[in-house]
């Protein structure tokens, strides 16, 4: 009889513990960049993880630290910064080696919220949608005449990049057609590298491609990797190191 009532009473507890996420929709946040893998933030992965509750705006807001979140994603250094981006664009970069007052709530009104008790107020992003790892290390090889320097993927996120759109398919039913397309973020390799006649491409696979019409390539940021992407639209996924003209 007693260890019913004990059973009764658990259920009952778990039942009147209040959901932070509620049962509304949740949007995701990525974490990429310079980590070892991208990590989705979402209903799902954030029942995973430890929720707290901090006081800001003069209440106590179901939270989660974020430094959980871009442990998840397993940065490829120690030392990185975070460039924290909104749905709308507006973007805020934090140092991430003092993460201690840093945390992410949610909320029905203004999403996945950045909530820093340690940074300036500007750093309190809202509709948090996407967090990018910047590491000091560089990861893929850039070389030409002017020498060898290296860049990653966290690193070409801070750069002035062209964004559009990438389209993955299409479909028709009753006389009506559906695009799906991705969102993209590329820089041109002639803003990158120096090349008169010839880039060399190789790829983490060890493929090794070659490119005379460079002027029309670009390197695509895609999660956590740099892409060399063709003129033609054909890609070098995860390249490793691109050479011009020989190095």
């Amino acid at each position: 009889m007693r260890k019913a009532f004990v059973i009764l009473l658990l259920l009952l507890l778990t039942a009147c513990t209040p959901k932070p996420l509620g049962n509304g929709f949740v949007p995701t946040v990525t974490v990429e960049g310079d980590v070892g893998e991208v990590f989705e933030l979402n209903r799902e992965s954030a029942d995973e993880l430890s929720w707290t509750k901090v006081e800001a705006k003069g209440a106590l807001l179901p939270c989660i630290a974020m430094a959980d979140v871009i442990e998840k994603a397993c940065p490829r250094t120690e030392t990185y910064d975070l460039l924290l981006i909104a749905a709308d664009g507006y973007s805020v970069l934090i140092g991430g080696d003092d993460l201690g007052g840093a945390f992410i709530a949610f909320s029905s009104d203004y999403g996945w919220e950045c909530v820093n008790l340690n940074h300036p107020v500007s750093s309190k992003v809202k509709t948090l949608q996407r967090i990018i790892v910047v590491s000091a290390e560089g990861t893929v090889e850039l070389a030409d005449a002017e020498g060898t320097r290296l860049i990653s993927a966290g690193q070409l996120a801070m750069l002035p990049l062209r964004t559009g759109a990438r389209l993955l398919g299409r479909a028709e039913q009753n006389g009506n057609f559906a695009e799906v397309y991705a969102f993209i973020a590329r820089k041109p390799i002639s803003e990158l590298l120096v090349a008169e006649k010839e880039i060399t491409v190789i790829g983490r696979d060890g493929s090794v491609s070659h490119d005379r019409d460079f002027w029309g390539a670009a390197l695509e940021l895609r999660g956590n990797v740099l892409d060399y992407v063709f003129a033609s639209g054909e890609r070098v996924t995860d390249a490793v190191k691109i050479i011009a003209d020989g190095g």
